[in-house]
């Protein structure tokens, strides 16, 4: 008779399974994969009169674990979210999103590259690219003759 090493599951749950197939969906990996750099953080774009910003969602993370580099025209975000765990505790289920990450962005030619500044709030990193000042919108003087 042949014995299975394999550990015993419980009895099949179709709601775990059915979330386990969508997951990868969703941009998770399933529970029991472990996928370091498998994610990146959601990023907003904007612009307004004086620049350019990028925010980026980044809950749990300091300024020490990112790195904020521009090269030329490229403005790129980079990474790493540790997995935590408590001692004692088994996870039933973690949707938290872990590894190392890196963004890059294309600048237009009118951002003012050597003035970028980054500053992280309430787990929200926003980068502001300023404008050159020929770049910003300016009122011309009509005058009469």
């Amino acid at each position: 008779m042949f014995t299975s090493l394999a550990t015993t599951r419980p009895l099949f749950d179709f709601g775990t399974a059915l979330d386990q197939v969508f997951d990868g969906v969703n941009g998770y990996a399933p529970d029991d994969v472990e996928s370091p750099g498998a994610f990146q953080p959601p990023v907003n774009i904007g612009e307004d009169a004086d620049g350019y910003f990028v925010e980026m969602d980044l809950p749990g993370l300091s300024m020490e674990e990112l790195d904020v580099t521009v090269d030329g025209r490229e403005l790129t975000i980079s990474g790493e979210r540790k997995a935590t765990s408590c001692e004692g505790v088994t996870y039933r289920r973690r949707e938290s999103l872990v590894g190392r990450f890196e963004r890059a962005f294309n600048l237009p030619e009118s951002a003012e590259t050597s003035k970028v500044e980054a500053s992280l709030a309430s787990g929200v990193l926003t980068v502001r690219i300023p404008k050159a000042e020929t770049a910003k919108p300016r009122r011309i003087e009509v005058k009469t003759k």
